[in-house]
């Protein structure tokens, strides 16, 4: 099974306000993944926790600056989701890197992603080889 197939099938666009959503519920899957981490390392604990204080601003900042272009946004439910925190930021990565692609008309939000992109990929670096 690939990656892209935890996906759910329902999220057939790559859009800003499913990018929110699933930013949002981030921070509560990863929460949940800090607080359960007992039976892994100490680094683990850290870096998620380190994860999921940082992201709800980033998504926050997006749909500000989304809804502030566009108009209020109606954000859809969140449909990504692994219980493996390796997995689960693999996934959301490679979303974020689909929305990324899709959002040319929305270029200043590049930017956004993208430091979303580099919290996600620093703390896979942390969870793989920190112990």
């Amino acid at each position: 099974m690939k990656l892209t197939d935890k996906i759910k099938p329902t999220v057939t666009k790559a859009t800003i306000p499913q990018l929110v959503s699933e930013l949002l519920e981030s921070v509560l899957i990863v929460h949940k993944m800090h607080l359960q981490a007992k039976s892994r390392s100490y680094a683990e604990h850290q870096a998620l926790g380190e994860f999921y204080d940082a992201i709800g601003d980033h998504a926050d900042s997006i749909y500000e600056q989304f809804a502030g272009q566009t108009t209020t946004v109606d954000i859809p439910d969140a449909m990504i989701y692994d219980t493996n925190p390796i997995n689960y930021l693999e996934i959301l990565a490679k979303f974020v890197e689909r929305v990324h692609a899709n959002s040319g008309e929305y270029s200043h939000l590049q930017n956004q992603m993208d430091e979303v992109k580099s919290l996600i990929f620093g703390t896979l670096y942390k969870l793989k080889y920190l112990k």
